[in-house]
Formats: C-alpha cells, structure tokens, sequence
C-alpha cells in the first residue's frame, strides 16, 4: 500500500501556551485569527 508525505503541516496552539513555551506569534496572525473569530460568531 502506497503512502504519500503530506506537503503541509498544521501548527495549532493557542496563545497561551504559545507565551509559555516562549514563542512569538506574529502581529498579522493574531489579527488574522480575530478577523476569522468575528466572521464565524
């Protein structure tokens, strides 16, 4: 049976636990995930 390598990885965290472990989010991310949270509510 065939397998193929995915050409995309998924990174999902919230923000939170993005602090915690010490990494930065981009300003155009976080602005991007408020447009898209007001678009579904």
């Amino acid at each position: 049976m065939p397998i193929e390598q995915p050409s995309k990885f998924a990174l999902v965290t919230n923000r939170k636990t993005a602090d915690a472990l010490g990494l930065p989010i981009p300003r155009e991310r976080v602005q991007q995930a408020i447009w898209i949270a007001v678009l579904s509510a």
